[in-house]
């Protein structure tokens, strides 16, 4: 995207494995601004600027910001509040517990959640914990875990449809009504990932709508992956199975807007990596060895500067051996909020960094060719330990945020 002002976070995007096709300007908008309330650490109540001026900003025209607007409201982040002199401002607001829960639910139907999934992702959390406790020092409060832990035990069945919170509160206004009755089809026996719901004029015909109203409507729809739009005739609007990026980012909001520490969520990060690299040695299939060794390979060839993101695509194929949409929904958010609210974008790692990751991480990949997951967690805890060593040497500021007790 040309206008700079609309680029999100690419360490940020690695982290959550943003899908690359939610390229609207409206929805970059929104992913841009909340991870500047993220980074300013949730200020609640506090006044981002007008429409005018967020025009001014963005480079773009008011029905793009109105339809960012209607995607931060939709997501509880943000509204629009009207000033003592009659000035239409930007509120950052909280995100509810109750709507992100439903969110979440939604999710998880459409992914296919099952009960060995929900049985799993509540025994992977709880190992979680457990290392937690046994740290030494004793490690902070897990409020990021817990959070996620009440989902798995308490609120998700799966196979059960959410409670329609989100649903209501695309009620209260007219592009939201056209994006439910879209929705409908989602949660009934006739969703296929592909079908094409029509173009953008097709649904100004269907709902006798302005154009401005279902082209809202369907920025609703793309910030949460639901649907993607093909330009081009014959082209058009088509549904898909949401990936976890738009929830992991709704997430990071509201742990952000709960005030949850950076340096409880690294040290749950890293307690769940270990966990997900136990599981991933347990249950790798050779053709997920592969896949690990040919990106492995890539990522850290010879000569070649490497990067953070070169780091989370690692990780996200050791990850992926887990086969368990929660649990990788768990690691992806908790490693999109650290390295949002602690990096700059993910510049070139040090050369002892890069030697430390792949040394140590080819001992997991070892372990996870001979199915020993024990091997293959103590590999990946020693990694972490002797990157933590060189961090505290090399970029002391960073390592202060993360590792402070």
């Amino acid at each position: 995207m040309q206008n700079a002002a609309l680029a999100s976070s690419a360490l940020l995007s690695q982290a959550v494995q943003d899908d690359t096709e939610l390229c609207k300007a409206s929805c970059r908008i929104a992913m841009v601004l909340e991870e500047q309330f993220i980074a300013a650490g949730w200020p609640a109540g506090e006044l981002f600027g007008s429409e005018e001026t967020l025009s001014q900003r963005f480079n773009v025209g008011t029905r793009i910001i109105d339809e960012a607007v209607r995607v931060l409201a939709m997501r509880g982040v943000a509204r629009l509040r009207r000033t003592s002199s009659n000035l239409m401002v930007l509120e950052v607001t909280s995100p509810e517990a109750d709507q992100v829960l439903d969110v979440l639910s939604g999710y998880a139907y459409l992914v296919g959640v099952n009960d060995e999934h929900r049985r799993e992702a509540i025994a992977f959390l709880e190992a979680v914990r457990r290392r937690l406790l046994l740290n030494s020092p004793p490690s902070r409060p897990s409020p990021a875990v817990e959070f996620l832990s009440h989902f798995f035990s308490d609120q998700l069945v799966a196979g059960a449809q959410p409670k329609g919170l989100m649903k209501e509160r695309f009620h209260k206004f007219r592009a939201g009504q056209i994006a439910n009755r879209i929705l409908e089809r989602y949660f009934g026996p006739t969703f296929e990932p592909g079908r094409r719901e029509g173009s953008d004029a097709d649904l100004f015909l269907i709902y006798r709508a302005d154009r401005s109203i279902t082209r809202q409507a369907i920025r609703l729809l793309e910030s949460g992956g639901l649907v993607t739009t093909l330009p081009g005739r014959g082209n058009g609007i088509f549904t898909k199975r949401p990936p976890s990026a738009p929830v992991s980012r709704l997430l990071c909001c509201y742990f952000a807007s709960s005030a949850v520490p950076i340096a409880a969520a690294f040290d749950e990060f890293r307690a769940a990596s270990i966990e997900a690299i136990s599981l991933a040695a347990q249950k790798a299939c050779a053709d997920d060895v592969r896949e690990f060794e040919r990106t492995f390979a890539a990522n850290w060839a010879c000569g070649r500067a490497a990067q953070l993101t070169d780091i989370f695509s690692t990780e996200d194929c050791q990850f992926g051996a887990v086969r368990n949409p929660l649990i990788e929904l768990c690691l992806r958010t908790l490693r999109g909020y650290v390295a949002l609210t602690v990096a700059d974008g993910g510049g070139n790692i040090s050369i002892a960094m890069a030697n430390c990751f792949v040394d140590y991480t080819r001992r997991v990949l070892d372990a996870m060719v001979r199915h020993e997951p024990g091997a293959a967690a103590q590999a990946h805890e020693h990694k972490l330990i002797a990157m933590r060593e060189l961090e505290g040497r090399n970029n002391p500021a960073l390592a202060r945020v993360l590792y402070a007790s």
